[in-house]
């Protein structure tokens, strides 16, 4: 057996990778057999059973399983087994004895759109039965009517003795035996002895035929009445809602004799009769439709179960040696929570976990279980009861809190991991000033940090391309070494470690949630858990020290949020933290002569260099593209080129770039990993001319000369012609550079950014004179081009979902793709709307309503885009009803078919099959042929784990922002033509994307 001290130093990597070493666990109820089921998955741990009971049973009744159990029980495999047993109505309605509706709400469909995953009242014995067939499958032993009378705990193992005489030995003893635990009564904590609360449940199961139809339907989702003795519920238990569930909870006594610890069934016909007589009494002022349903379900009960409510008095211990309690052995709570069942599961994978984790002692193991369990359980508890928990935290002040952060007695650093997906109830926005202990103990398991860094590297830093991958690889190695010997990581890597994982969170893939095996929600969840990490790090009130690391971190974390909800004024700040940093640091003179001398005389670390130089550069790019973009710091820079004197980063992929030098620098016509970086800077140098060129249009003084705008036009197609073959989108260069895109399959995707880019620079140029083009020949080349600009726009974000099944980053996630998508389509159905009778006006109603379609889908993926883009369209009409008030909306003058068509095409996605919206069409426009995808993208395609997260009542809510967002478009395109140019120009000119939100 092994040889372990339970407070022994030594590793337990031994002991994970024998193949014959064993847990005893008691109880065969859920938190055991749950417990079985997951060290089975995860660990090299065979498991035995031991239960009380003589056969498979319950308490009876129902239990409702919370979101964090369900995720649980989506990772043991069981989740869809259970849908088809339990009932997932959605609805929690609270109600007076007059029968008023006191309080609503969707608590299943909010659940799921908070977490991915509902809530569920099921009947035990069903959740009982899926995972008895579970652990039957995998051939794990239940043993039953085995009543536990010793504990022997030494360093060879853990013995029990039953009651028939019968002993087993293991390596470790689980206790999963409920809140009368005899794991704790025999051997963890004789005196921890339950307390009885006061309280009793009564409850029982009906069958849904023995009432009225009319009865049995009202009865969806959780009902409840309050009364003045306690609250009286109901609810379905069966997906086929044929059994229904009631329950009662108020004081009752504790009876002098009986058995209290598994409650008591009444059976006896006087007994029910006269539990029956004191609901009735209870009920007897209840009034309305819903009091008279409450009282035939006590009518039709025949049996009637009573269970006494014990509670565990805090700050009793969960561990003794080789033996740890889980589940209400270690900290039962009052059924009022609905959290027993989703802790104990929560138990069995922390666990696991634990005990994954090669580095650590059995003994650490186990006090660590019980430092995260205790503070997840304050955590849950403060939620639901609020400052009810206040007597459990002031006892409990010999326990770590993890929020405090955690050391060892010596003062050093002691911490486990958070799993990617742990995050669901996530790092608060408040959080008040944290300390490295605190920090680091949010870093997830290397495996899997390795994984959110390969998962960066192929999807975000491809257009971020500040980072050197195989240096910041190998700090962050550097980082987790120096956590496993115990030493504090510095809080500048701990920055750049959290902006990494929260950008390849954003940018979660398919196949890197299969390798965390996590959901697209803890995916969203540890999104917002890591950036806030990275955010509470910096607005620490001890400032972050300039270092190239930090602007590496500050300029991915600028480059990640501008794409996010929310962050629109923190992304201010950074970019001025940004430049106040690298100003302090001297990064602005990074190449005068002067400097070129130093590093010549005193050497340097050429990968610093260089590394500097991209992170300048990209700050450079982001403000001067930003500067001819739109919104509010349009026409304005702060980085002025006089004021600076810093090379372009060498062409050359990061292998060619060591401490000593670059070992190459290729020409522009070489593809390398900085080739899209670098012809970002030139296109964002060409914004910062265009905004000197023209400040009269950007300012509103007087209108420069036409000539100008065509000669901004030149510079901008000649940007064009000069890109690299490479980056070339028209067939011939595709052809010539498969090759290299063969090689380098990020190129298609850079490429498509960088085209992206320019033509909506070329759509901006041109705005002011593409609607008078069409009718006044001086401008007709602004029209045509803008107008082949916005298609253009309009096919690369096509193209976008063509490249996500290849480099994983979802465009339907950006934010400033899906704005200049809306604003291209805008800008197409003007023009369709002031030129009904242009040849090519259908080809552009259907680009406009494939691009209404793709709007609709990135507004599933974000909330806030469609919001920002209804309050645009909101704006846009309300300034065209005050200008033109004769209009009536409802009765245009002028229809151009396309908000019929809207209308047509809402219908279609809303009502019919599936199958309506896997139409592909290609129109001619223009003459050139563009593929219209009118099915769903690629982005949209959700993990199995997304199955069943709309509810009825949240399909109800999108449809109902769908037909708000509809109408906008229908009003607009009816109302639009009746505005001249410089009126709508205008109109747009004043367009503003930013998020007002502030959630980070």
């Amino acid at each position: 057996m092994m040889r372990i001290q339970a407070k022994n130093a030594a590793g337990f990597r031994g002991f994970l990778r024998a193949p014959d070493y064993k847990a005893i666990i008691i109880g065969g109820g859920p938190a055991g057999l749950s417990t079985a089921l997951r060290l089975h998955q995860k660990t090299n741990i065979s498991c035995s059973v031991y239960e009380l009971r003589p056969e498979p049973t319950t308490l009876g009744g129902a239990i409702g399983i919370q979101p964090n159990g369900l995720r649980l029980l989506h990772r043991l495999g069981l989740h869809d087994t259970l849908l088809s047993c339990g009932s997932s109505h959605s609805n929690l309605v609270i109600r007076s004895l007059q029968g008023s509706v006191l309080w609503k709400q969707d608590i299943a469909g909010l659940a799921r759109k908070q977490t991915g995953f509902g809530y569920m009242r099921i009947k035990r014995t069903d959740l009982l039965n899926v995972l008895l067939e579970a652990v039957h499958k995998v051939e794990i032993p239940v043993y039953y009517n085995k009543r536990l009378t010793a504990i022997e705990d030494n360093e060879d193992g853990v013995t029990v003795t039953f009651s028939d005489g019968t002993t087993d030995t293991a390596d470790l003893l689980l206790g999963c035996d409920g809140i009368h635990s005899y794991v704790r009564r025999l051997y963890v904590d004789p005196l921890q002895i339950p307390e009885y609360s006061g309280f009793a449940g009564l409850s029982s199961l009906i069958p849904a035929s023995v009432l009225p139809g009319s009865v049995a339907s009202q009865i969806r989702g959780l009902n409840a009445m309050l009364t003045q003795e306690g609250m009286f519920m109901a609810t379905t238990c069966t997906e086929s809602d044929d059994e229904i569930f009631w329950g009662f909870s108020g004081q009752v006594p504790l009876p002098k004799s009986g058995d209290t610890r598994d409650g008591w069934e009444v059976h006896r016909k006087e007994e029910v009769e006269k539990s029956k007589s004191n609901l009735f009494g209870l009920l007897q002022n209840a009034r309305g439709e819903w009091g008279s349903v409450m009282k035939q379900i006590v009518d039709k009960t025949s049996v009637i179960k009573i269970y006494p409510i014990y509670r565990l008095p805090p700050g009793g211990a969960w561990f003794r040696g080789r033996c740890l309690l889980l589940g209400d052995a270690a900290h039962a709570m009052l059924p009022h929570a609905g959290q027993g069942a989703s802790m104990a599961l929560e138990d069995a994978f922390l666990l696991s976990r634990l005990l994954e984790d090669q580095t650590r002692s059995l003994g650490d193991i186990y006090k660590r279980n019980a430092e995260e369990a205790l503070y997840r359980i304050l955590q849950l508890e403060k939620a639901v009861f609020d400052k009810s928990n206040q007597a459990l935290q002031s006892t409990s002040t010999a326990w770590a809190q993890p929020e405090h952060g955690a050391r060892d007695k010596d003062g050093s650093l002691s911490l486990n991991f958070a799993p990617f997906g742990f995050h669901l109830l996530s790092i608060s926005p408040d959080e008040p000033s944290v300390d490295i202990a605190y920090v680091a103990k949010h870093l997830p398991p290397i495996k899997q940090a390795r994984e959110l860094f390969s998962n960066f590297a192929l999807t975000l830093q491809l257009t971020f391309g500040v980072y050197h991958m195989p240096s910041t690889r190998a700090l962050m190695e550097q980082t987790y070494q120096s956590v496993f010997e115990g030493e504090e990581p510095s809080m500048t890597n701990l920055l750049l470690l959290f902006s990494i994982f929260a950008s390849a969170a954003i940018a979660w893939t398919p196949q890197l949630l299969e390798k965390l095996n996590s959901t697209e929600a803890e995916a969203k969840a540890a999104f917002t858990a890591y950036s806030r990490l990275a955010m509470s790090i910096l607005d620490n009130h001890r400032p972050v020290a300039p270092s190239i690391t930090a602007l590496e971190a500050i300029g991915n974390l600028i480059h990640l949020l501008t794409n996010v909800n929310g962050f629109h004024v923190k992304v201010d700040v950074l970019r001025f933290r940004g430049l106040l940093m690298a100003r302090a640091m001297k990064v602005h003179c990074l190449d005068t002569a002067k400097a070129r001398e130093e590093r010549r005389l005193k050497g340097c670390n050429m990968i610093e260099i260089e590394v500097q130089r991209r992170i300048w550069w990209n700050m450079v790019a982001s403000d001067w593209l930003t500067a001819f973009w739109g919104g509010p710091q349009e026409g304005t820079y702060i980085f002025q080129p006089k004021h600076m004197n810093v090379n372009y980063p060498s062409n050359v992929d990061d292998e060619f770039i060591t401490p000593t030098g670059v070992e190459h620098n290729f020409p522009l016509s070489t593809p390398t990993s900085m080739s899209a970086f670098i012809y970002r800077v030139k296109l964002a140098d060409l914004c910062r001319q265009i905004v000197d060129t023209i400040p009269s249009i950007l300012l509103e003084s007087q209108e420069p000369e036409y000539d100008v705008i065509l000669g901004l036009d030149e510079k901008l197609q000649t940007f064009l012609k000069e890109l690299p073959v490479f980056f070339q989108l028209d067939p011939i260069s595709i052809q010539q550079s498969r090759e290299a895109c063969k090689e380098r399959p990020n190129i298609t995707w850079q490429r498509i950014i960088i085209h992206f880019g320019l033509h909506t620079r070329l759509c901006r140029l041109h705005r002011p004179y593409h609607l008078e083009g069409s009718t006044n020949p001086k401008y007709s080349y602004s029209h045509s081009t803008c107008i082949r600009s916005a298609k253009a726009v309009l096919e690369l974000r096509r193209l976008m979902d063509d490249e996500f099944t290849q480099i994983g980053f979802n465009p339907a996630r950006s934010w400033s793709v899906m704005e200049h998508v809306f604003m291209a389509a805008l800008i197409l159905a003007t023009d369709v709307s002031f030129n009904p009778n242009a040849p090519d006006a259908e080809a552009r109603k259907a680009m406009v309503l494939a691009t209404y379609q793709t709007l609709e889908e990135s507004g599933e993926k974000s909330g806030a885009l469609m919001e920002g883009i209804q309050r645009n369209m909101q704006t846009l009409m309300s300034t065209l009803r005050k200008r033109r008030p004769q209009i009536s909306v409802s009765q245009p003058k002028k229809s151009t078919g396309i908000g019929n068509e809207l209308n047509l095409a809402f219908s279609e996605t809303t009502s019919n099959d599936q199958s309506t919206r896997e139409l592909r069409k290609s129109v001619m426009v223009g003459g050139d042929e563009i593929a219209i995808n009118m099915q769903p993208s690629q982005s949209g395609n959700r993990t199995s784990a997304d199955d069943g997260i709309q509810s009825s009542s949240f399909i109800s809510e999108v449809v109902t922002e769908q037909e708000s967002w509809d109408q906008l478009w229908s009003e607009f395109l009816a109302v639009a033509p009746e505005l001249d140019a410089p009126q709508w120009s205008s109109l747009l000119d004043d367009m503003d994307f930013s998020l007002q939100s502030d959630n980070c």
